[in-house]
């Protein structure tokens, strides 16, 4: 009994913490009179959440604070050069032979991930794409079903041929037995590899961290393409399809199969947000891809009966601290009345709703965390014309210039109670008619295309950290000159004009190329951003002169 209270003091402490650093952790005496005692209209603190909120404030630039978090330290180099040395790795596409690892992409726990490349085979033998993607479990820690779990949703969601879905390139490799790989028998079944799409400028959580480095804004017509990729992605978990425009300009779907299950992600979160190149959809900023499904779970959205809360349950700590909706934090679950509360447990596409608007207001304020779980308010203005619903987040958005438009969408989808928050079709009909206004308006402003390449994979930033240590985001990087792009589609005539330059503090740290070279005696090209004064030289420590 000793040890099933306090892992429910445990449990209910860290929640606290998470509304509120600030918190008094409770001793087992505090938990045995609060927890599920009371319903949470009785409570005895029913009266202390305030309407009185701080004046919204911008999020401050200046001084040390615009600077990039600190790089990633760096792998052991023996883990990272096995793993890329595999010249014969199991489950490859096509001749293993000429399939070379040239970039080490990050780890986790459980995994890593690095970058393949084609090299030398001949033309006739080449698969149809010459980059891929390995995502590997580790062989020092104990398998698990994570990527067996992962493939069978990237199966699943490949199948709608959405751009905005991070695509399973080949067939998941299982091993068969352990032996082949000289692992233990425990292997034998377990899915180890995935081979998936390359998406060569990085993650959002990246892109809007350069963006604040460099002072950099981003646009409005910028934000609503981001977001209109991120409800597009969202409703390929849920309906198996994308919207469409019908003939009489109104957001349709085709009827979604039978035998489709909704999808919830459960780490929705900026650097699971990958940023591939243009297509004909589009032309002036990248295609967002949401990619990373080793939390999801399928979820029956009309199913709240008592055994699916507490299956629900279970899920609640999944995903990563601050893109977590209010129906994984909220108090509401330690109340008696916890089940009929419209808010704990609740979880379907509205969930990820949230998370994809907390990410909307890091690229609008240039923040590098999401709104503060402890810091709800009532609106004391309409949203969309209407008076509020109920308690939302994101109070500092009011500061910002952003049009009425897209701050109220925004507060309607941070909205505290799952009910209350706009559906994906409301939500994709309002985003269609906000580009085509801007577009027609004097604020028909896009980031020019190099706002959207990252400098050398090297420099990038430290992305927050999932919950579970075994699905730790695996950022991918690069940033190879981007294709021409393709024609304008119908009703574009001329390009959108671009930002004007914007002014950047001054400059903190330069760039700076290693002076090594490689085991091909060739020059390295690696460089970083160091300050000054610069070094005499400048090993990237990736090789050995």
């Amino acid at each position: 009994m000793t040890d099933i209270l306090a892992a429910g003091v445990a449990r209910v402490n860290h929640w606290r913490k998470y509304r509120d650093p600030d918190a008094t952790p409770m001793t087992i005496a505090d938990y045995q009179n609060y927890y599920r005692i009371h319903s949470y209209a009785t409570r005895p603190d029913a009266a202390a959440r305030l309407l009185n909120m701080p004046p919204a404030r911008m999020v401050s630039l200046d001084g040390i604070s615009h600077r990039l978090p600190p790089p990633y330290n760096t792998p052991e180099l023996q883990i990272e050069q096995e793993f890329l040395d595999q010249h014969e790795m199991p489950g490859i596409p096509g001749i293993k032979a000429f399939w070379r690892g040239v970039r080490f992409l990050g780890q986790g726990a459980f995994g890593m991930v690095g970058l393949f490349e084609w090299r030398g085979g001949p033309d006739e033998l080449k698969p149809k794409f010459d980059k891929l993607v390995v995502k590997q479990l580790r062989d020092d820690k104990p398998p698990s079903d994570s990527l067996g779990n992962e493939a069978e949703h990237y199966t699943n969601m490949n199948k709608a041929k959405s751009p905005h879905i991070v695509r399973m390139l080949h067939e998941a490799q299982r091993v068969v037995s352990g032996a082949d790989e000289n692992l233990g028998a425990e292997w034998d079944g377990k899915v180890r590899r995935l081979f998936l799409e390359y998406c060569p400028n990085g993650s959002a959580w990246e892109l809007r961290a350069r963006h604040r480095a460099e002072q950099t804004p981003f646009s409005e017509l910028t934000l609503w393409l981001l977001f209109e990729c991120m409800i597009d992605a969202i409703s390929v978990l849920e309906y198996g399809a994308e919207f469409y425009e019908d003939v009489d300009g109104k957001q349709t779907m085709k009827p979604p199969s039978e035998k489709w299950n909704g999808v919830v992600h459960f780490d929705f979160q900026i650097d699971n947000i990958f940023v591939a190149g243009r297509d004909r959809r589009h032309t002036s900023t990248p295609v967002f891809k949401l990619g990373d499904f080793g939390f999801a779970e399928y979820i029956d959205s009309t199913d709240e009966s008592p055994d699916a809360l507490l299956f629900n349950q279970s899920l609640r700590g999944r995903g990563t601290p601050g893109y977590l909706p209010p129906e994984q934090f909220t108090d509401r679950w330690d109340y008696t009345d916890w089940q009929s509360s419209g808010i704990a447990g609740i979880f379907g596409p509205w969930s990820m709703i949230w998370s994809a608007a907390a990410i909307m207001y890091q690229f609008a304020t240039l923040s590098d965390t999401p709104p503060s779980a402890g810091t709800p308010f009532f609106p004391t203005f309409h949203l969309n014309n209407a008076p509020p619903l109920g308690w939302t987040y994101g109070h500092n958005l009011q500061a910002y210039t952003f049009s009425t438009t897209l701050k109220d969408l925004l507060f309607e989808c941070f909205y505290e109670i799952p009910s209350h928050r706009p559906d994906l079709l409301n939500i994709k009909t309002r985003i269609a008619a906000a580009i085509t206004a801007t577009l027609a308006s004097d604020k028909a402003l896009i980031n020019p295309w190099d706002n959207f390449i990252p400098d050398d994979p090297i420099d990038r930033p430290s992305p927050p950290l999932s919950v579970d240590p075994g699905a730790t985001p695996l950022p991918q990087g690069g940033s190879p000159s981007p294709p021409p792009p393709p024609a304008f589609p119908a009703g574009l005539a001329v390009p959108m004009p671009l930002l004007p330059p914007p002014a950047l503090f001054p400059a903190r740290k330069v760039k700076v190329t290693c002076t090594m070279l490689t085991r091909e005696g060739r020059q390295c090209k690696i460089s970083r951003r160091m300050p000054l004064p610069l070094p005499g030289a400048f090993d990237c420590g990736r090789h050995t002169n």
